[in-house]
């Protein structure tokens, strides 16, 4: 079995303001404007060719007609990270066209969290008859009928308080290194045994919307601080002083959420009290998981030209700057890179 992860997509939901310019994307290639996107494809042999099967992890703004575009194929599941549009969009596109090719006999597979299902479905409440939803059990392997021996386990991550169930997606299976996808996410909420699991994986895509600090954006930074003497910004550490870590777990434990989920959050407050104590920098998380290759996704800048008067980067531009910055860190054996659409890794 061969198994590779295809970019469908690596924007955020605005990758160009209007009446803008942004050096990492151009606004004359729709494809380079695609919100962040992936595929899963396994294949007897020159994948992604020949494909056995196709996860679609989010599909967003522009994943549909990148689809067709490349193979015009119905994948046979989606797993859904979190439910606000740019992941969600093109959802309604993929599940129509399964539904008339099936004339309305079959369900198509969606796997998330419930917290994710609820709040898709009053994003599309037609969908919910032509949808076969599969939970993900925060911590708990899934397996994933439609691509063989694959196995998904959903960690829970703060994305906001309005991102119900957002979670990190881990993939393992026969014949491929696992893998890792964040999702987008201002911190993981992993049990410290987490850590261990997950860090078997050989690859990670990683929500690096931020270069720089700001919690209130609910996306992770790069670094926790400004100038090299600071341990922490001041906006992260005002964001420590006023945020519980029950606020963080807050969105994972509505009243659509199951015994599951608060089993899951008893064993993590055994683990973490502050929410100091954990991972809000891509450098840090690195620091306890020890992923060889990470891949940068969705990112924005704007918020580190606001804050900080820091200048958006290009692409080129972004992956040197996080390998000089992650060596400044003694992390040498990391590399980070920064894919273009279309780009095919092998696991």
């Amino acid at each position: 079995m061969n198994v590779v992860v295809r970019i469908n997509g690596r924007g955020p939901a605005w990758p160009v303001l209007v009446e803008s310019q942004h050096p990492f994307y151009t606004p004359f290639s729709a494809e380079n404007l695609s919100s962040v996107s992936f595929s899963v494809i396994g294949s007897k042999r020159n994948p992604p060719k020949n494909k056995l099967w196709e996860i679609l992890v989010d599909a967003g703004h522009n994943t549909v007609p990148y689809i067709l575009q490349n193979g015009n194929r119905i994948p046979e599941a989606i797993v859904l990270t979190h439910a606000h549009n740019d992941h969600v969009l093109g959802v309604d596109w993929i599940v129509q066209s399964f539904h008339y090719k099936y004339r309305k006999t079959k369900k198509y597979p969606l796997y998330s969290t419930m917290g994710v299902w609820h709040d898709f479905l009053r994003l599309f409440p037609y969908l919910k008859n032509a949808i076969e939803h599969i939970e993900l059990i925060p911590g708990r392997k899934t397996s994933v009928k439609e691509a063989g021996n694959t196995k998904i386990t959903a960690f829970p991550v703060y994305h906001g308080k309005n991102a119900k169930g957002a979670s990190l997606l881990f993939f393992e299976g026969d014949g491929f290194h696992p893998l890792i996808i964040t999702g987008d996410m201002l911190c993981p909420l992993l049990r410290k045994k987490d850590y261990h699991s997950i860090g078997r994986a050989s690859v990670m895509f990683i929500d690096a919307n931020n270069r720089f600090p700001d919690p209130l954006s609910n996306h992770a930074s790069f670094v926790s601080h400004i100038l090299p003497s600071e341990e922490y910004s001041e906006k992260l550490k005002e964001w420590f002083k006023k945020t519980k870590i029950e606020h963080l777990i807050a969105p994972h434990l509505s009243r659509n959420s199951t015994d599951k989920n608060k089993t899951y959050f008893d064993e993590f407050l055994t683990d973490w009290q502050e929410t100091k104590e954990l991972p809000h920098t891509i450098l840090d998380l690195n620091e306890y998981l020890k992923i060889p290759e990470v891949y940068l996704m969705h990112y924005f800048g704007y918020y580190d030209k606001i804050n900080y008067d820091k200048e958006l980067l290009d692409s080129n531009l972004l992956e040197k700057w996080a390998n000089e910055t992650a060596k400044e860190k003694h992390m040498k054996k990391v590399m980070y890179k920064v894919p273009r659409v279309g780009d095919v890794i092998h696991l």
